[in-house]
């Protein structure tokens, strides 16, 4: 490769590799809780796929009514009920979902020390598919297949995180069973001033481009030192 053309490629790896790293990562699950001017605000979008985790002892249970929406930071109304630790987070949405059970290589540990607060009657509206979360399960719309997409929010109308127990700057982020660290199929829960930091995983594409630019450094270095 002449300089020239060297010169063009690594150029290109370069922005193409910043333009990767401004896009951001966009495997795996995000669920976010935020205070705005309305309330409080659970955001929640990404594509998992659920194939390993089945394969490595998760369970499916289909078409699942779950009962109210809910959130519960500290798991203590579900604890009680369930007698098992598997409910420390417990923000879940009602209707037909496809239910994992212990799907997670390790559960998420309570998000704050509130007790439950169900939707009905409380100010709470949702927008999009149903979605749940809770310490070591999963729920997710009803569909065919392993691989499930999700996009939605649900609103506290007039709530903050004291009123509602919520700890600001958690942040986690679990691995679903049969998956190691560079897989897309996780799920990050981030609250407050933890949204924007980062828990990323890089994509593919980007390592390819990071590798590029890498070697296209170290063959310029080269190049300099011939001349």
């Amino acid at each position: 490769m002449n300089t020239k053309c060297f010169k063009a490629v690594f150029k290109a790896a370069t922005l193409a590799l910043a333009l990767a790293g401004a896009q951001g990562a966009s495997a795996g699950i995000l669920v976010t809780l935020a205070e705005n001017n309305d309330g409080v605000l659970m955001t929640y979008s990404g594509t998992i796929d659920v194939t390993n985790a089945l394969a490595n002892g998760a369970s499916k249970q289909a078409n699942q009514a779950q009962g109210l929406i809910r959130i519960d930071p500290a798991g203590m109304q579900l604890l009680n009920l369930l007698k098992d630790n598997v409910s420390s987070i417990g923000t879940y949405t009602s209707g037909n979902t496809d239910t994992f059970s212990s799907v997670f290589v390790t559960p998420f540990t309570a998000f704050g020390t509130g007790s439950a607060l169900d939707g009905q009657g409380n100010g709470l509206t949702r927008t999009g598919v149903n979605f749940g979360l809770q310490s070591a399960n999963l729920s997710l719309p009803t569909q065919a297949g392993n691989v499930y997409t999700v996009d939605g929010s649900l609103l506290w109308k007039d709530y903050d995180f004291a009123t509602l127990g919520i700890t600001d700057g958690y942040d986690e982020t679990r691995l679903l069973k049969g998956e190691t660290e560079g897989s897309d199929n996780f799920v990050t829960f981030k609250v407050g001033s933890a949204i924007g930091g980062g828990n990323d995983v890089p994509e593919p594409g980007t390592l390819a481009l990071l590798g590029l630019a890498s070697a296209g450094l170290a063959t310029q270095r080269r190049l300099k030192n011939r001349r």
